[in-house]
């Protein structure tokens, strides 16, 4: 009993001392603590200013484009971090350290790669839209007496406006009514020329900046870039059927050329089929030239593929 008490004696006093202490010092605990809280806040708004590099800006207009801000830079690190080291983790138990952590460096790349691919055919489907879309904002600019900012919500309201400008359009409305500032408006527009990425969607781009910032008329411009896109979309028709002229020649007349070759082997020079099945597929030298055939077809398909492929621009 009388070393319970003893207990309670020390914990009042403990307590007494405790409390004068926090009495008599308040003010200096106040101040310290206000200065470590203004500490941390000028921490805070130092990592907001600090301009980021190029790395992050990409992956964060990436990002951005991709998913529609849903996610961001940061989910996709974080993903590409965990798929490293599950990948890793599972390689060392059937080879070595090295070769585990070059797997999962190639597979824990692989999400930064899907999104490029994502990014790249919006770039391409988008681009095609260029005509309708800057057309369509010029009638808007003009009906909203040059007022960029109405000229936009106009052109994203109207059911003819492209479906990925559109899109693309929308975190440009959001992002200016909920700021003045002047360098975040900018990075809205620059959102809109990366995810396009060409010549006009970058001009457009900084034509819509300049008139939504400073009121200027942006008419001329915006007029002189519908003139060009008209004009590139007669050159590109013309590419267009050139190249489906080529295409033409590769698919068809590549393999009949190889074919013919072979029926004339047959039957003016006097070569026996079993002989040239043979010669062909089960010798070096030609098994090898059938392989560089084949594989100088497949080339040269995919080159075809990349300049149909390529976006509309002037």
């Amino acid at each position: 009993m009388g070393y319970r008490m003893g207990e309670i004696v020390y914990a009042i006093l403990c307590t007494a001392l405790l409390s004068g202490i926090v009495l008599m010092f308040s003010r200096d605990f106040k101040i310290i603590f206000m200065s470590i809280k203004m500490n941390r806040r000028l921490k805070t708004r130092l990592a907001q200013n600090r301009t980021p590099d190029f790395l992050t800006k990409h992956l964060r207009l990436l990002m951005r484009t991709v998913t529609g801000g849903r996610l961001t830079d940061r989910h996709l690190l974080a993903a590409s971090l965990v798929i490293f080291a599950a990948v890793s983790a599972a390689g060392i138990r059937s080879c070595s350290l090295g070769t585990a952590v070059l797997c999962g460096l190639l597979i824990g790349f692989m999400p930064y790669v899907l999104c490029r691919i994502r990014l790249e055919s919006i770039r391409h489907k988008a681009s095609f839209e260029g005509e309708a879309f800057v057309s369509l904002l010029l009638t808007k600019y003009r009906i909203a007496s040059l007022n960029m900012q109405q000229a936009l919500e106009l052109a994203a309201a109207d059911e003819k406006m492209p479906r990925l400008c559109r899109k693309l359009l929308v975190p440009i409305i959001l992002t200016t009514h909920v700021t003045g500032d002047k360098d975040k408006i900018k990075e809205a527009f620059k959102g809109f020329a990366f995810a396009v990425n060409t010549n006009w969607g970058r001009m457009t781009a900084y034509n819509m900046t300049n008139s939504f910032i400073s009121g200027m008329d942006v008419t001329d411009a915006i007029e002189d870039i519908i003139v060009q896109l008209r004009e590139a979309k007669t050159i590109s028709e013309e590419r267009k059927r050139m190249n489906s002229e080529a295409g033409n020649l590769v698919m068809i007349m590549a393999p009949l050329s190889y074919i013919v070759s072979l029926v004339l082997a047959v039957k003016y020079v006097g070569v026996d089929v079993r002989m040239l099945f043979h010669n062909q597929f089960f010798t070096s030298q030609g098994f090898a030239f059938f392989v560089f055939i084949v594989f100088m077809f497949l080339i040269n398909i995919a080159l075809l593929k990349i300049v149909e492929n390529k976006r509309f621009d002037y």
